[in-house]
């Protein structure tokens, strides 16, 4: 056998395990990613304040058999941030909303819409029936509103838009009402919306979408992410400004049920109070 064969055989073999790899093991494999924020604004009464945010369902409601919400209810939040794209199929709607019941918050459990909830060609369970489902799970939709927060005897506003990526999204209706001098969180499905909210002063945006890149390709990256011009906020933590942003790789996935070198993630967010440590030194636990 030439060694031009020989490459091409091994490059098949390589190939087929990745695949393999990619739909039967890394979209199981979840994990937890934990964050720590520091924002000057944020009350100081509210130091440690935890915010679990998970997106992208797409119908996806376990990891190794383990339900989703005890995922989340073993981080104790004090708040869950759900930034969209909840299930593709109606059918799916029943799991989901039994999901989100579960999920244990003392602030409460918040959703906004991604271009798949908002999409009519698709076969989701339409907007009507997806906003009666989470009033019925007790979750709040924040459809370009927010509201006032209260606890620990602090206070911070809360504001959610409808997809950016979908143009439906109004940042100053949902900022509406909030005090100049107050921290404010946004939650928005397509991340590309922080660069406006930098402008309107919020302290922290929580967004979703890429699903990472969700097949990653080494030196090439997301190939899909490259397409469609959605690369500049792809996962992780980004600045932009004075304006904080988060970008989960969200639990589940879409088109194809594969992952590669992008698990799925359940995000645990830290807020801290103040300008945090300086550069190069790390606080005690990391400032958990």
């Amino acid at each position: 056998m030439s060694a031009t064969a020989l490459w091409a055989g091994g490059l098949l073999v390589a190939g087929l395990a990745a695949l393999g790899y990619g739909t039967w093991v890394e979209p199981d494999r979840a994990e937890v990613t934990r964050t720590c924020f520091y924002l000057p604004r944020w009350p100081r009464g509210l130091d440690g304040f935890r915010i679990v945010q998970v997106s992208d369902w797409h119908g996806r409601t376990a990891f190794r058999g383990i339900p989703l919400h005890r995922w989340v209810n073993e981080l104790a939040p004090d708040l869950v941030a759900v930034t969209g794209d909840l299930v593709d199929d109606g059918r799916d709607l029943d799991r989901a909303t039994a999901e989100l019941r579960a999920m244990d918050a003392p602030l409460g459990v918040y959703f906004v819409t991604g271009n798949h909830d908002l999409d009519p060609g698709r076969r989701g369970p339409g907007l009507e029936r997806l906003a009666r489902a989470l009033e019925s799970a007790g979750v709040v939709r924040l459809a370009n509103s927010g509201r006032r927060l209260l606890a620990r005897g602090e206070s911070f506003w809360l504001a959610g838009v409808e997809d950016p990526s979908l143009h439906r999204d109004d940042l100053a209706a949902a900022l509406r009402g909030r005090r100049a001098d107050e921290a404010a969180i946004l939650l928005a499905h397509a991340p590309m919306l922080v660069e406006r909210a930098a402008v309107a002063g919020v302290d922290l945006v929580l967004g979703g979408h890429t699903h990472g890149g969700q097949v990653r390709l080494p030196a090439l990256g997301s190939l899909a992410l490259r397409y469609k011009g959605e690369h500049r906020y792809v996962a992780g933590r980004y600045r932009v400004g004075a304006t904080e942003l988060f970008v989960t790789r969200g639990v589940g996935t879409v088109i194809l049920p594969v992952r590669f070198l992008c698990r799925p993630e359940v995000s645990l967010l830290l807020l801290r109070a103040g300008h945090g440590p300086a550069k190069g030194v790390v606080p005690p636990g990391g400032g958990w």
